[in-house]
């Protein structure tokens, strides 16, 4: 219910005219303002009424100020989506109802021709009926363009309640020509960016130059409009630097085979010019390994172990100056593990992977 009937609705109970209510708010709160024709606006939902006349009403009535508040609430949020749909409308009528038609028409030709905006998916969103949610779903799922893909996709995924998002975010996460397709857009849009710019970086994010002027502006730039200051902190724009929006490093993936671990890590990481990073994980199974512990009675010591037997191998480690320092468990026979400082590990029947990330 509204908070304009919701208003009604306690004043009819009680036997009141609006112009009794209006007396009665003015009294109450000690503003001689408000008239009958005020209160038929709140009731008609001509105009949403402030807290403070909410908060009159509650005590007036014995009604909770915070169901008031909440009905008054919810019709802001409607009225915004209601001006904020009209706008589009009036700015994409016309290619809308013509999407809208063919989806009713089950007619794929318009959607197949050219990637709708923001706008178009959200005005067509609020025109189709449930069978052309089942013909979008169908065309998202099974298209023969990606154009029709990504086009049926925007438009489920801004129908009310958010029933097909789910879908939505399945299809995208594995049609990965309509997934570019449905990034490119998202880019070009919320990021400002030239169409041919946003297209690059969704098919590769590490095609552009670190310092491409969307990297270096735009995020500066929202931030510190969208980031009000507040007594004592420091502007957005010094808080923020514009080494976070660099390139992440790419992950190196290291696969040793019929060699010593450590050395081949080691020599590779040199090779590729990673002088500190983190070892994020390896896994595999070496032949025979070394590690290292520590005695119970003093820390600062290593006790070194060699094992003659196999063993699955997972562990992490880091890159430091050059040098790899690799803590593992190995996993043996008996459904027994070794873990420990790896000093040796000999790889030969199997192999083992490590996935590095420079620092």
């Amino acid at each position: 219910m509204s908070v304009g009937g919701l208003i009604r609705d306690l004043r009819a109970s009680r036997g009141w005219s609006q112009g009794h209510l209006a007396l009665m708010l003015c009294e109450e709160s000690g503003r001689p303002t408000l008239t009958h024709e005020d209160v038929s606006r709140w009731e008609r939902g001509k105009v949403i009424p402030s807290r403070a006349w909410l908060e009159a009403i509650a005590r007036l009535t014995g009604v909770s100020s915070d169901v008031l508040t909440a009905e008054a609430r919810l019709d802001r949020v409607r009225s915004r989506d209601f001006l904020s749909l009209a706008a589009l409308t009036a700015a994409h009528g016309s290619l809308a109802a013509d999407m809208a038609a063919s989806v009713a028409g089950r007619d794929a030709e318009a959607l197949k021709t050219v990637q709708t905006t923001h706008g178009c998916d959200m005005v067509v969103a609020s025109l189709v009926d449930s069978p052309g949610v089942v013909q979008l779903r169908r065309w998202m799922f099974d298209g023969s363009e990606p154009v029709l893909r990504v086009n049926a996709a925007g438009i489920l995924a801004k129908l009310p309640g958010q029933d097909s998002a789910a879908d939505v975010a399945r299809v995208l996460q594995h049609d990965d020509e309509a997934r570019d397709l449905y990034m490119t857009a998202v880019l070009s849009r919320v990021c400002a960016m030239d169409w041919t710019d946003a297209a690059r970086l969704a098919a590769d994010p590490l095609s552009l130059p670190e310092r491409a002027s969307f990297l270096r502006d735009w995020p500066l730039r929202s931030l510190t409009r969208r980031t009000p200051e507040r007594d004592g902190a420091q502007p957005a724009s010094s808080r923020i630097s514009r080494h976070s929006f660099a390139r992440v490093p790419p992950m190196h993936v290291i696969e040793v085979r019929n060699a010593e671990l450590l050395e081949t890590l080691t020599r590779e990481a040199k090779d590729r010019g990673i002088a500190s990073g983190a070892v994020v994980s390896l896994i595999g199974a070496v032949d025979s390994f070394t590690v290292s512990t520590m005695p119970a009675d003093d820390a600062t010591k290593d006790t070194l172990t060699d094992y003659a037997l196999p063993a699955e191998l997972s562990g992490t480690g880091e890159i430091t100056d050059g040098a790899v320092h690799v803590h593992a468990v190995m996993a043996v026979e008996g459904d027994r593990a070794i873990a420990g400082h790896v000093h040796r590990a000999n790889v030969g029947t199997w192999f083992v992977r490590a996935y590095v990330l420079p620092s």
